[in-house]
């Protein structure tokens, strides 16, 4: 039931896609188009968090200053850890 909630809810907003490289801990890959999709947030909740594919393809890309959003930010500590 909570799946059909947040679909809802996220379709109440106006997505869309990230101006900004941004890693989708979805697919641990770069986020683009799907990030304007509600179900897209909804899967969030099913799947596990790809979060160190994530930081890896960012920085693939060349990224090398990384930003840990949400309310209790825990994962970032592991990027330092690894050297990354």
């Amino acid at each position: 039931p909570v799946l059909t909630a947040l679909t809802a809810g996220a379709a109440s907003l106006r997505l869309q896609a990230p101006a900004l490289p941004l890693a989708s801990n979805v697919s641990g890959e770069l986020a683009g188009a799907e990030l304007a999709l509600p179900g897209y947030w909804a899967q969030q909740v099913r799947q596990p968090v790809r979060f160190e594919q994530g930081v890896q393809a960012l920085a693939r890309a060349g990224h090398t200053l990384f930003l840990e959003l949400g309310p209790r930010p825990v994962l970032s500590h592991f990027v330092r850890a690894a050297g990354s």
